[in-house]
């Protein structure tokens, strides 16, 4: 487990036409939390068009999908790049 700090990634939507440098990501965090603030600055949805909460999920350029409780610090490295990508919801 990585001891508490920070880093900097690469973040991209699905399409890849948004994406920017993401830094000071605190190590101790968890992925649900780093996608929902990095969601946030990418300017992504929120809703769906029926108006549900869009939940994103996180995948490395290796194409290894992040679980969300894993700990930042213990799935990425400074500089890496991650996509975040809408969750299929059953509706």
């Amino acid at each position: 487990m990585t001891t508490t700090g920070l880093l900097s990634i690469e973040v991209e939507d699905i399409t890849g036409q948004k994406r920017r440098r993401a830094s000071g990501i605190a190590t101790d965090a968890t992925i649900a939390e780093m996608t929902d603030s990095l969601a946030w600055s990418l300017g992504l949805p929120e809703q769906d068009a029926s108006g549900r909460p869009v939940v994103y999920s996180v995948r490395t350029t290796e194409g290894e999908a992040l679980n969300p409780t894993d700990l930042v610090g213990d799935v990425l490295k400074p500089d890496d790049r991650i996509t975040l990508s809408p969750s299929a919801t059953a509706g």
